[in-house]
């Protein structure tokens, strides 16, 4: 099941996160805020515990994608692509920043049409370049 999730969910989230980042006090911080503001959300797919979710802005015309995981235990499962794919339902064009090492993130977007359209160079805090991915979705 796909559903928004909703600031008391925050902490479920944060958690996932830390398997994946090891930040969990930053997540959770992080987190909450990003659902002050308005135009953002979060997504998740949940089975009855979280195994995956996408964090992104709606900037109008555009959506912005934040940050997407997939609990370790759930990879390869189709999960990230089924998120992703209920972005697109918007009908809003969507971009999105991937590292240039993450080639299993990289294989998904193109074979959902995502385009490569620059390179950001240390974009990471820890020095990463990355490339801005772009998919046209509105045909206004």
């Amino acid at each position: 099941m796909i559903y928004q999730l909703f600031p008391e969910e925050v902490r479920q989230v944060a958690q996932h996160e830390y398997h994946n980042f090891c930040l969990l006090r930053l997540w959770l911080f992080f987190l909450k805020k990003f659902l002050e503001i308005p135009y953002n959300k979060i997504i998740v797919a949940d089975n009855g515990e979280i195994l995956g979710y996408c964090a992104f802005s709606d900037e109008g015309k555009v959506i912005h994608i934040k940050s997407i995981a997939v609990h370790p235990n759930y990879r390869n499962n189709g999960i990230a692509k089924t998120l992703i794919k209920e972005i697109i339902k918007l009908k809003k064009d969507i971009y999105l920043e991937v590292k240039v090492s993450n080639q299993i993130a990289i294989k998904l977007y193109e074979s959902l049409g995502f385009k490569k359209i620059t390179t950001i160079k240390k974009f990471y805090s820890n020095g990463e370049d990355a490339y801005r991915y772009y998919l046209k979705c509105n045909s206004k």
